[in-house]
């Protein structure tokens, strides 16, 4: 038996009511997103208003659309960082001055040097 959960009033998980939400720490989930059973939210994932979520979600990544396709990244803070969605790449957050790294497809938070 599946059941419609509701994340923090944000979205929907579609979930065998004995599951916990497959999301991953800070993760944003916007309003009335659906997420498929067995998906896996990556950390600071963030997802769309409306986005039908049927695949797994890398982190840092920003998906919309239904079904829904990263468009993005975006850091822990909630700013878009000019990567491509694929390929390599190095950017600094201009708001925390943070460095992330983006190696194939998938993004790397590098610590901040003084």
């Amino acid at each position: 038996m599946k059941a419609v959960i509701p994340v923090a009033g944000l979205g929907t998980c579609m979930l065998p009511a004995t599951k916990a939400i497959p999301k991953e720490i800070g993760a944003t989930l916007g309003a009335n997103c659906t997420i498929v059973c067995g998906i896996t939210i990556g950390e600071y994932a963030f997802i769309g208003a409306g986005a039908l979520i049927n695949k797994n979600v890398k982190s840092y990544a920003l998906m919309v659309g239904v079904p829904a396709k990263q468009i993005g990244w975006m850091s822990p803070y909630g700013e878009q960082l000019d990567l491509p969605i694929e390929g390599d790449g190095k950017i600094a957050c201009q708001q925390t001055r943070a460095i992330y790294q983006l190696t194939v497809s998938a993004v790397k938070s590098a610590p901040i040097s003084a």
